[in-house]
């Protein structure tokens, strides 16, 4: 199905079933939807290889796009692109289900406010890629909420300003967000869970190259840092645990710096001294937490 030219939609909805494999739904010039309640766009793909296009820029207010995909992991995974920038407002949001399938977004901004972006289904991936600005406000969030999701950012990506506490990423125990760290550079990655912000920022050492960072945070630290482990003894700890994993056989310096709301430090961390404070580290040859070392850190 090929939809030229540029369309606008308001209290509309369009429903589109489409059959078989390699099917395309393509939107060629600008969609605008909007209205009092809102539009719509339901995209279901019942073969695998199905691709939903919008090829200028989009633009939502109150309104959804729901695309639903077949699940593939043979290399013909279903996917959503969007070639132009991208705006979602007052309660919109975009739902992707289907294990596997993909977001792909080429434009040269991002801007939602007051709405979501949801990978609905396992193994899911989101990429921005080009130089391009993503920017979160008035409660905003990208959930990559079920197993195994990962947000990839290309070198230029970056998030404009608001991230924190009301508009972050949010991810789920074994979701991820990637990105190349060019050396000497630091990236902050705005994540968290579905119920606190839990940052981190990565300082990537001059030398060693330049390496792609991959970062991911759960909550409800485990004796042996994975989640669904055996609880730890909270009083003297944050009570989340940080993955951050860097590509390449050689060692890579960098400084990492966490975040986290006062709500998860334990009842003996909260009273302690920065020069009793550390970061540990769970060292997976011996399969135990490497001791703090004291003053790495601050309360």
């Amino acid at each position: 199905i090929t939809i030229t030219g540029n369309q606008t939609l308001t209290r509309s909805n369009i429903t589109a079933n489409l059959t078989g494999t390699n099917r395309n739904f393509d939107f060629q010039g600008t969609l605008n939807l909007s209205g009092t309640p809102g539009s719509s766009i339901g995209a279901n793909f019942s073969g695998t290889g199905g691709e939903m296009t919008v090829s200028a820029d989009l633009s939502m207010t109150n309104s959804t796009i729901n695309a639903s995909f077949a699940a593939d992991n043979s290399g013909n995974e279903g996917r959503i692109q969007f070639d132009g920038n991208v705006n979602l407002s007052s309660g919109s949001a975009i739902n992707l289900t289907g294990d596997y399938a993909e977001l792909h977004n080429h434009g040269n901004n991002t801007n939602i406010s007051a709405s979501t972006i949801n990978l609905l289904s396992d193994n899911q991936r989101f990429h921005f890629d080009d130089n391009q600005t993503v920017s979160l406000s008035n409660s905003s969030f990208i959930k990559l909420l079920s197993p195994n999701g990962l947000l990839k950012l290309d070198d230029n990506v970056t998030f404009g300003g608001g991230t924190g506490s009301s508009n972050y990423v949010q991810l789920g125990n074994t979701s991820t967000v990637s990105k190349d760290i060019n050396q000497g550079n630091s990236y902050s990655f705005p994540i968290g869970t579905s119920t606190a912000y839990l940052p981190v920022t990565v300082n990537a050492s001059a030398g060693g190259g330049n390496r792609t960072y991959q970062v991911g945070v759960f909550q409800g630290a485990t004796t042996n840092a994975q989640p669904g482990g055996t609880a730890t003894y909270k009083p003297p700890i944050v009570d989340a645990v940080w993955s951050v994993q860097v590509d390449g056989a050689n060692p890579k310096n960098a400084t990492l710096t966490f975040g986290w709301p006062a709500a998860l430090e334990g009842t003996v961390f909260n009273g302690l001294t920065n020069g009793n404070i550390g970061v540990g580290s769970y060292n997976n040859g011996s399969s135990s937490w490497n001791n703090a070392a004291s003053g790495t850190a601050n309360n």
